[in-house]
């Protein structure tokens, strides 16, 4: 596989608790990711998913599993794995723990 494109989906919840619930509007954005370099490229509304003021930090799958919380990342990282090892459609969904917010994000896409 010479590339991935996956388009991650935030959920506008955010889960109860301590944390802010500042809303976060609902909105589709592209990766895309080169398997064989490890490039990534994000758009702006990606960075603001996770947090970052646009390309301020170099995107990559270990920047985001630093986000998702312990509970999560077998999930993420299975997913992941099997996204960027076998051609055809992925999907999986984790949250992601964004400083003040807990997001809920649904990746698909098609290797």
């Amino acid at each position: 596989m010479s590339s991935a494109t996956a388009t991650m989906t935030i959920a506008p919840s955010v889960a109860s608790g301590s944390r802010s619930n500042r809303p976060v509007s609902s909105s589709s954005v592209t990766v895309v990711t080169a398997a064989t370099s490890g490039r990534w490229c994000w758009s702006d509304a990606v960075f603001e998913i996770f947090g970052y003021p646009p390309w301020s930090v170099a995107p990559s799958w270990s920047l985001i599993i630093k986000h998702v919380p312990e509970e999560d990342r077998a999930v993420a990282q299975t997913g992941y794995e099997l996204a960027t090892t076998r051609v055809g459609p992925f999907c999986w969904s984790h949250r992601i723990d964004v400083g003040e917010a807990m997001r809920s994000i649904l990746v698909l896409g098609e290797t």
